[in-house]
């Protein structure tokens, strides 16, 4: 959703000890969350890093469509994969073996990020491992409160995510002004949708009535929405739009993905 530019975070910080407040805030809010953290571990500065220009900008946008888009489910839950800029090895082995989806090697799918600060790195031999999607997302949510809330503007939900994290982003994040759904697809199994007594398992498609039901208030309230096009004819977008985008009261933009990831 983001196009943050690579700014040198050393580079932000050295000038950041003469510029004006006001003038490091417009700084931050265009260079994206990576040049974000990167000031702030260039900073080195507890008290620079709380000031409320560099929070502001920090949670702005704390997951994108990329953070999800692609994830297995063993890539969502399991403990025990490492990843390094694209690298997935579940044996913790010397061979790395790059996902690149066609695009070439240079498209390493998932790099990662400054605002991760948990990197693998190896100890008496061993691998330490990189959270797994759903421990960065539970991570979010234990920094969540109400000194930040009200900073987060713009998230990109997983298709792995339950209804109760739409709940939970609907009532805990009450100032966001974009959504992206994009990585919820109606060919893709899914916890979105009324679970079976006693089954958890992800082997039902997304139930737009209910997603829309866990994200009412959010719905209600913002500018921007990203949903993903279906192509499968079988599989019209009709719930989509009457469930989802017919509630969108104050939607001023409405972005649609094509299935090859593309808007």
């Amino acid at each position: 959703m983001s196009s943050g530019h690579p700014v040198s975070g050393d580079i932000l910080a050295s000038a950041g000890q003469s510029l004006p407040n006001h003038i490091k805030e417009r700084i931050l809010g265009l260079v994206g969350r990576q040049g974000v953290f990167a000031y702030q571990i260039a900073s080195g500065s507890k008290k620079e890093n709380d000031e409320s220009y560099v929070q502001k900008n920090a949670w702005h946008e704390p997951f994108t469509y990329q953070d999800w888009a692609d994830l297995t489910l063993d890539e969502w839950d399991r403990s025990d994969i490492f990843y390094y800029r694209g690298v997935s090895e579940g044996t913790h082995s010397e061979s790395k073996s790059y996902r690149t989806h066609g695009f070439g090697e240079d498209a390493r799918w998932k790099r990662r990020l400054f605002c991760e600060r948990e990197r693998g790195y190896r100890r008496r031999g061993e691998w330490s491992s990189y959270h797994n999607g759903s421990t960065r997302w539970k991570n979010f949510k234990t920094k969540i409160n109400d000194t930040n809330r009200q900073y987060v503007r713009r998230i990109a939900v997983s298709h792995w995510m339950a209804l109760e994290d739409l709940e939970w982003i609907s009532t805990q994040l009450p100032a966001l002004e974009a959504l992206d759904l994009s990585d919820i697809d109606d060919s893709l199994p899914s916890f979105m949708a009324a679970p079976r007594e006693g089954d958890r398992s992800a082997d039902q498609a997304p139930d737009w009535r209910l997603i829309s039901k866990a994200l009412q208030s959010t719905l209600e309230g913002i500018k921007w929405l990203g949903i993903r096009q279906n192509e499968d004819r079988q599989r019209p977008m009709y719930n989509l739009f009457t469930e989802i985008v017919s509630h969108c009261h104050s939607l001023e933009t409405l972005s649609i993905r094509g299935q090859n990831g593309y808007r």
